[in-house]
């Protein structure tokens, strides 16, 4: 297999009925880039810089565990499996602060400097959340690609085509939260922008939630259970 042929796999499951699996993502990743992008105490509204980094960097982080959650021969990979349980819980715990902190029960005085950091750092944590939490279903590509990461002998080039096909995924996915994020960050009623941060709290909360009360599986399996059949017999 290519990296192309990766790479597109991934960005072509957004448009197929594997969406509903990729749905364990999808809301969460928009909600926390909208919902960041009316945090703007230091950045301008629609700065086409700043909506890019906060929608990027939680991809960096989701991408470096998913690749190494596909890489279960390697001792780190073995690790996070060990530790997957663990993890899981601190990632509910996060993304429920983060929650907090949108709906503004849980707020920090920062500098111009130490918000930038922390807005960096926060959004790599949370992608690192939103690959612990998410439960792939694995569509021919990922089969492939997972044959692959698991021999030995192709450690790297396992490796790598997991990258390309999580890039894939979110070339489809970053793209729409781009653009969702861009509207929302031209709103100028900022009591309009706080409920929109609110209600982008409110879903990490339900988020948080599913994750810390190990329903995370129970939503995927209501998700593709309930709407792949329905697509399926409607395309027969």
């Amino acid at each position: 297999m290519s990296s192309f042929q990766a790479y597109t796999g991934g960005l072509s499951s957004f448009f197929s009925i594997w969406i509903f699996c990729l749905m364990q993502v999808i809301p969460g990743y928009l909600v926390y880039v909208v919902g960041t992008s009316m945090i703007n105490s230091y950045i301008e509204k629609r700065c086409v810089v700043s909506i890019t980094s906060i929608a990027l960097v939680p991809v960096i982080g989701f991408t470096a565990i998913f690749v190494i959650m596909g890489l279960p021969s390697t001792s780190i990979g073995k690790m996070a499996f060990q530790y997957n349980g663990l993890m899981n819980q601190f990632c509910g715990v996060f993304i429920g602060l983060l929650g907090c902190h949108f709906i503004g029960a849980l707020t920090f005085r920062l500098n111009k400097l130490t918000f930038y950091i922390g807005r960096i750092l926060t959004g790599f944590a949370f992608g690192i959340a939103l690959a612990f939490a998410y439960k792939p279903c694995v569509t021919p590509t990922l089969t492939q690609i997972y044959t692959i990461s698991r021999s030995p002998d192709y450690l790297l080039d396992g490796g790598l085509l997991l990258f390309y096909y999580s890039v894939g995924v979110f070339t489809a996915v970053g793209a729409v939260t781009w653009v969702v994020a861009w509207f929302c960050a031209g709103i100028t009623n900022e009591s309009f922008r706080t409920v929109v941060k609110v209600v982008c709290g409110i879903f990490l909360l339900i988020f948080s939630f599913l994750i810390l009360s190990g329903n995370m599986t129970i939503y995927k399996s209501l998700l593709v259970g309930g709407f792949v059949p329905a697509v399926l017999q409607g395309g027969l």
